[in-house]
């Protein structure tokens, strides 16, 4: 996946380099992590590609505005990449990694607390997606009725929490286990390690 694709995606309707940002801040946030900055070297690149053109339009505040407009080019390009093979498996889960090496920590206070961070971004994040879930369902009312990009965007936001709701068990399930394994210990809370 790159974040070539996901401005494609988002490019429904003509939108700025801001509008784009905006949408992503609220919603791509979530699965693919980027830096604002990158959004308006990565638009023109694309526009360099043929995928996307543009145009001044006027602002209601300050000079005018470039507004980024899909080509068909760009669309191709967008559908054929969503009828590939699903990306799995290419993901960068740092936090895997940490609860791995976990044991390469001494004080199993210490780990609890890595876990219990870990839950506290994971609820967080839950949350707003709850919150955008139930903002959904109250313009919407059956999900199943609406258009097929709302559909397909509903059926995402799904994923999502799905994923932090088994993110969160699995966060209650170690933080347990855990604090059996220190309560075990009895006063030296500690394990060796090597």
């Amino acid at each position: 996946m790159s974040l070539d694709h996901i401005l494609l995606g988002y490019l429904q309707t003509p939108a700025t380099g801001y509008d784009l940002g905006r949408e992503f801040e609220e919603g791509a946030r979530h699965f693919w992590f980027a830096e604002r900055s990158q959004i308006y070297p990565t638009l023109r690149r694309m526009e360099k590609r043929g995928w996307l053109e543009s145009h001044q339009a006027p602002s209601e505040r300050g000079p005018q505005r470039k507004v980024y407009t899909r080509t068909q080019e760009g669309l191709a390009e967008l559908r054929t990449w969503l009828t590939e093979e699903p990306r799995i498996g290419h993901e960068r889960l740092a936090y895997i990694a940490q609860a791995a090496f976990l044991g390469s920590v001494p004080d199993l206070e210490d780990a609890i607390q890595v876990v219990r961070r870990m839950r506290a971004v994971w609820e967080q994040k839950l949350a707003y997606l709850e919150y955008a879930e139930s903002e959904v369902l109250a313009q919407a009312g059956d999900w199943l009725d609406q258009p097929r990009e709302a559909f397909h965007m509903y059926s995402a936001l799904r994923l999502g929490l799905a994923q932090y709701r088994a993110k969160l068990a699995w966060c209650e399930e170690t933080i347990h286990r855990l604090e059996r394994r220190r309560a075990a210990a009895g006063n030296d809370a500690t394990e060796e390690v090597p």
